[in-house]
């Protein structure tokens, strides 16, 4: 029950992304993908850091060493002057700036900074492949609350973060369209080669009334009428192979009002 269905390398999937790293920096020195990869989370690789910047990140370094956070050190205020201040404005030192200085300090704020000379980029589309094997397991395993997006949340699990917070009941049409084109959904119909039911429907002579007797079982928790086994057996045999007409047939009983609870 909490292993995964499918034997490894039967769901791969195959995704791309391009990543934009640095070939030659500013001193001429060659930078490989690997260092492009370990440093993807810098955003501006040609700007300058200030140096007053600098002093202040290795002051702040300095403050913070041995593993302590020591805040009475990191504010160092000088109360005395700060009282001294003359708080008067000297009108004497304000000049008037004229229309044209002010458009040309407005322009040299916007205009772009240059990067430095001899840095080149190169960007690259790389391929990974994963093998993306679902596994199952009970609901009592799960984290409370789940996280936002998960399939429980849709269905009206509170968030928890208020004392008294009730479920919400309403139905939405998140929880269809989650239901019928839903991945959780899909991926619980299909039949993998490591669950109990695919020794039934593999081989010369499948054994179709056990395998639908399983399937209510394990869906429904009770037995299967005459009238469902015929139309299970109908079901299957009108699809493309056993396998894929066994997972049609569980698809439906999910999406049925029985097990959506649904009187």
């Amino acid at each position: 029950m909490f292993a995964v269905k499918h034997s490894p390398g039967q769901n791969e999937r195959v995704y791309q992304e391009q990543i934009r790293f640095l070939v030659k920096d500013g001193e001429g020195n060659t930078v490989g993908l690997g260092d492009a990869v370990a440093t993807a989370d810098v955003q501006d690789l040609a700007g300058v850091v200030p140096a007053k910047t600098m002093e202040n990140q290795n002051s702040q370094m300095k403050n913070n060493a041995g593993g302590a956070y020591r805040l009475e050190e990191a504010i160092e205020l000088d109360f005395n002057a700060l009282l001294m201040q003359d708080d008067e404005v000297s009108l004497d030192k304000m000049v008037a700036k004229s229309t044209e200085e002010l458009e040309a300090e407005r322009m040299a704020m916007q205009r772009p900074t240059k990067a430095r000379p001899g840095m080149k980029y190169k960007t690259e589309t790389i391929t990974r492949t994963v093998d993306d094997n679902p596994r199952f397991s009970s609901s009592l395993r799960m984290a409370t609350p789940a996280r936002v997006g998960h399939f429980v949340r849709v269905f009206g699990q509170p968030s928890r973060a208020d004392l008294g917070e009730k479920r919400d009941d309403t139905p939405t049409m998140r929880q269809a369209l989650m239901m019928l084109n839903g991945r959780l959904t899909h991926e619980a119909s299909r039949v993998g080669d490591l669950e109990p039911v695919h020794a039934l429907l593999v081989g010369a002579e499948p054994q179709l009334l056990k395998a639908i007797t399983l399937a209510y079982h394990e869906i429904y928790t009770r037995n299967p009428t005459e009238a469902e086994i015929q139309a299970g057996q109908q079901i299957i045999s009108e699809a493309a192979n056993v396998k894929a007409g066994f997972a049609d047939l569980r698809w439906i009983m999910l999406n049925s009002n029985e097990f959506r609870f649904i009187p």
